[in-house]
């Protein structure tokens, strides 16, 4: 089917269009008439190379540079004094850079940010620290302490293997009294957990073999790895997938 001709709104020259929706006669007046409806910009000018650039209306807050080599040149090297030793570096283009090199930063962190300035610092109490830092003494008083009350739970009564030394007044709130045999007590395991409130995972509470399997184990449980996770995923089956009943005829 013939197209009936049409009028360029551009040019004004008449045409015959090849569709239905053609309205302008050729390429260059369709961008004449295209550049009228599109999108609003926005003229800003590059604070690197002073061009002035357009960006769409949406990025006119967060456009700030025309190109990529201005970007990568966004940040010009300074020239800073290093805090700790006083020689002029140039930081390369990282403005957060204050050091010269790594061995002025430890040295100014070993300073300025030890002990009560340290950021992470919980007031000298860390309990790991101090019991790794005097475990010579702690196992001479642990073995006074078990002298003195015979090798036996003062609880229960209980002997043998898997008794343990407790600290009547804790040993991170009383510094003086941490090797102080008058300030400790024999307790077996359970007891100690009692004593606690809470399970205390240490070893010879179990036996050092797995029940199921019979391989050896670190003695913090009654089966191996293994067998644990097969006896947790048949807990598992039981609670949330019970056996179904057998369909009556």
């Amino acid at each position: 089917m013939k197209l009936t001709p049409k009028i360029c709104p551009v040019c004004g020259e008449s045409f015959h269009p090849r569709l239905s929706t053609t309205k302008c006669c050729s390429m260059e007046c369709y961008n004449k008439i295209r550049s009228k409806h599109r999108r609003k910009r926005v003229v800003k000018s590059c604070p690197v190379c002073g061009k002035s650039f357009e960006v769409l209306q949406y990025r006119e807050d967060t456009a700030k540079y025309c190109s990529k080599e201005c970007w990568s040149v966004r940040n010009p090297p300074r020239v800073k004094p290093c805090p700790q030793c006083g020689k002029s570096f140039s930081d390369g283009g990282y403005n957060d850079a204050r050091f010269c090199s790594r061995k002025c930063y430890n040295e100014f962190q070993s300073v300025n940010h030890r002990g009560v300035l340290a950021h992470a610092w919980k007031g000298g109490k860390s309990l790991k620290r101090e019991r790794a830092r005097m475990g010579n003494d702690l196992a001479h008083w642990r073995k006074a302490v078990y002298k003195r009350d015979g090798y036996a739970c003062q609880k229960c009564g209980k002997r043998g293997r898997g008794l343990q030394a407790h600290h009547i007044k804790p040993f991170i709130d009383f510094p003086d009294l941490r090797l102080d045999v008058s300030n400790g007590i024999t307790l077996c395991l359970d007891c100690h957990e009692h004593e606690h409130g809470h399970r205390i995972n240490a070893p010879g509470k179990f036996p050092h073999h797995c029940i199921d399997c019979g391989k050896e184990t670190s003695g913090r449980g009654f089966y191996c790895r293994s067998c644990s996770t097969i006896h947790h995923w048949e807990k598992w089956r039981q609670v949330n997938r019970p056996p179904k009943e057998p369909a009556s005829c």
